[in-house]
């Protein structure tokens, strides 16, 4: 693992302003992009060819071999990579490292549930050669990575003697450098990353910019751009018909967990970015950041009055390996029976729902959570829009073999009750 820190980090910020100018949404991180655009193609050649000749400025991303150069040797390297032969790939992690891949990258171990979707998207599944627990619970959902080893929690401890028993390439984290550090440590000879796939935005990185550089990875580009547009397109779908929504027209809506009598608010976290992608006014948008999902008081709930309140519900009591509603119905008749909450608008007006966000939303496919809470939010906007036809879209994609039309559950009250 290679630090960028602080002054690349402001080498960054500065070979962006002297690269020429792209009309790009994003710069995929990826030594070999030279040109600093969304993509490694001939264009990148040519950048460096001018940087070589003096006619260009280099930029970070210009030393496609990371040997602290740039010579006629990067661009053998750009060539290797866009011919899909490259023997080493060197990346910009989630963690902000700069990590060498080498190539082939055949035994996967990753500790997230939105990686193996994102492994399943490139078709790739039968790389993986372990599964952390929530994974391997998951028999409807994965029905072959369930039969896999199981090292432990992705959210806690691991077995790394045996992840070491499985001979993996590549270990993949998700998140911040503390992810990190004990993987690397206890995993000695094998490659680590972050790769964050299940949030809209992460770090300052969009989800096209971090799944398009999982397709270079694994020589998958053109799947995962497949995946990136058909994202794109549902996204579309969504913001259309609320564009021209006032501000003082947007529902005011509580997203969060209730659990053992204590509330927490979705803010910055993958649930809080889907209310600003349906473009919802987050009644928690002002507080103090936390972790993402902040403990709130009772009280404050109350003051500030939600049109609508959606609780976040744990996978037990629904998700794709149940067809029992009454897990979901009891976390919403908790909500109602709160004496302290009779006078909420979102009580009074009917306007709570449940939605379960491991299933929906901390996915590549948070598109379809986005689905549903656009149909509650918006139930005027959306009145013949059917989440349901999106949701069995992406569990095509995957690859699975499942009718959310007929199994699973996923929201509370069922659409054609709410």
């Amino acid at each position: 693992m290679r630090k960028i820190g602080y002054v690349v980090a402001l080498m960054l910020c500065i070979t962006l302003a002297v690269a020429p100018a792209i009309a790009s949404s994003f710069t995929l991180g990826i030594y070999g992009n030279a040109n600093m655009d969304e993509d490694i193609d001939e264009k990148d050649i040519a950048y460096v060819e001018g940087v070589i000749k003096g006619t260009n400025a280099p930029t970070n991303l210009s030393d496609a071999n990371y040997d602290g150069k740039v010579d006629d040797k990067d661009i053998d390297q750009i060539e290797l990579i866009i011919s899909g032969d490259k023997k080493e790939l060197t990346i910009i992690d989630d963690a902000g490292d700069v990590e060498t891949i080498h190539m082939p990258v055949n035994r996967v171990v990753t500790v997230h549930w939105s990686v193996d979707d994102s492994m399943r998207i490139l078709g790739l599944a039968d790389r993986i050669v372990a599964v952390e627990k929530n994974t391997k619970e998951q028999t409807s959902y994965f029905p072959e990575l369930s039969k896999l080893t199981c090292f432990g929690d992705g959210f806690g401890e691991m077995d790394y003697e045996l992840i070491m028993k499985t001979h993996p390439d590549l270990f993949i984290v998700r998140y911040t450098e503390d992810y990190k550090k004990e993987p690397e440590k206890m995993l000695p000879g094998v490659t680590v990353i972050s790769m964050t796939l299940s949030h809209p935005e992460y770090a300052g990185k969009s989800f096209e910019e971090r799944m398009i550089k999982f397709g270079y990875i694994f020589n998958k580009i053109e799947e995962a751009k497949k995946f990136v547009a058909w994202q794109e397109n549902c996204l579309k779908d969504l913001r259309e018909p609320i564009k021209n929504i006032s501000e003082d027209d947007k529902p005011r809506v509580f997203y969060g967990y209730y659990k053992d009598g204590i509330f927490k608010i979705h803010i910055t976290s993958g649930g809080g970015q889907l209310l600003d992608i349906v473009s919802a006014q987050n009644i928690g948008k002002d507080l103090p950041k936390g972790d993402g999902h902040p403990v709130i008081e009772t009280e404050w709930l109350v003051e500030q009055n939600p049109d609508i309140i959606i609780i976040d519900a744990e996978v037990p009591v629904s998700g794709y390996e149940t067809d029992d509603l009454s897990g979901l119905d009891a976390v919403r008749e908790a909500i109602l029976d709160l004496p302290e909450l009779k006078n909420v608008d979102a009580v009074k007006n009917n306007r709570v729902y449940v939605l379960p966000s491991r299933c929906l939303t901390y996915r590549p496919g948070y598109n379809v959570g986005a689905a549903y809470l656009a149909k509650w939010i918006y139930p005027v906007q959306f009145k013949d829009f059917n989440p349901l036809g999106v949701h069995q879209e992406y569990l095509d994609l995957l690859g699975l073999d499942y009718n959310v039309s007929e199994h699973g559950v996923f929201v509370y009250p069922p659409l054609n009750e709410s």
